[in-house]
């Protein structure tokens, strides 16, 4: 099911910063889609602590690390593994995970993390991995809501 979407050669992304932290970079190349991945428009993004343990030790180039392991978008491009549609038993095994998961979050045997919205833009991005890496945040799910268009 490979999408007919035009993909721009450049995108937005997260890149580490040579001192540490993120930036917002407009030019990034468009990564070479892999045969086992997909591609998809990224409305939201997640960094998490697997994102700033590989800048804090230096475990890729400055520039070199788009950030965000965890985000949600809509599919641009699903080739390969991901370009078949979905059986009836992946969708019966979707729907009955999704009636247990709503089942154990009623009985409180899973909970979601509680939200907290920092304001600020990208500034509050870094300050919250400061705060992550001091050990400031447990258990919560922050969200910085960033606005870099279209």
């Amino acid at each position: 099911m490979a999408s007919s979407t035009t993909i721009p050669s450049t995108m937005k992304a997260m890149v580490s910063k040579p001192n540490g932290g993120y930036q917002l970079a407009n030019d990034v190349p468009q990564p070479t889609l892999q045969p086992d991945a997909m591609l998809i428009r990224v409305h939201a993004v997640s960094l998490n602590p697997y994102d700033a343990k590989i800048v804090e030790f230096g475990m890729s180039d400055p520039g070199a690390y788009v950030g965000g392991c965890d985000s949600a978008g809509v599919p641009c491009r699903l080739d390969g593994m991901y370009g078949r549609p979905a059986t009836p038993e992946h969708r019966r095994f979707a729907a009955r995970l999704f009636v247990l998961a709503e089942r154990w979050l009623r009985e409180g045997r899973v909970r979601n993390h509680p939200l907290e919205i920092r304001e600020g833009g990208l500034e509050s991005v870094d300050a919250g991995l400061a705060d992550l890496r001091a050990g400031m945040i447990r258990g919560k799910k922050i969200v910085v809501p960033l606005e870099v268009g279209a």
